[in-house]
């Protein structure tokens, strides 16, 4: 009992990292729409592309709406089906003027400057329970360098 591999850490799956997900950035729409996008009459829209290594992983084709509600419409197909969903924008006013927008979560409803995509929907990094790459390897080595110093079963004093 309590032998080497005697847990059953090695059978807990790794969250998803957000880095290994299709992000897309409220800020680049605003950027594509201009400070005055909204107001405007419909923007003909655009295409976001993903590549890695040079080759082209994803397409979403996006155009803009607004139906009381600023939004944005993607095109995009996830496992074998096509989706159009709506995602709408929500401003934030800034501290010294001027607004800042957010997407609003389809799912949750929350207020966040980037959706992930890891199945077939856009979602917060909340909803989805992904974790950044960096906070898994953060402390990867930390106990080594603690038992190297004797600093792990001594008291200071």
């Amino acid at each position: 009992m309590g032998g080497y591999g005697s847990t059953r850490w090695g059978w807990r799956r790794r969250k998803s990292c957000v880095e290994d997900c299709l992000t897309i950035d409220s800020y680049y729409f605003v950027r594509q729409l201009g400070e005055d996008g909204f107001q405007r009459k419909p923007h003909p829209g655009g295409m976001v592309v993903w590549s890695r290594g040079g080759q082209v992983h994803s397409t979403i084709w996006w155009s803009y709406i607004n139906d009381g509600r600023p939004g944005i419409r993607l095109s995009y197909m996830a496992q074998g089906k096509n989706l159009a969903p709506v995602i709408y924008l929500t401003p934030y006013p800034c501290t010294f003027g001027g607004l800042r927008w957010y997407w609003c979560c389809p799912s949750c409803g929350r207020r966040c400057l980037c959706l992930y995509l890891e199945h077939q929907d856009f979602c917060c990094r909340k909803c989805l329970n992904l974790t950044y790459r960096s906070a898994q390897e953060a402390h990867k080595y930390e106990h080594g360098f603690w038992r190297k110093w004797g600093l792990h079963s001594r008291s200071r004093k």
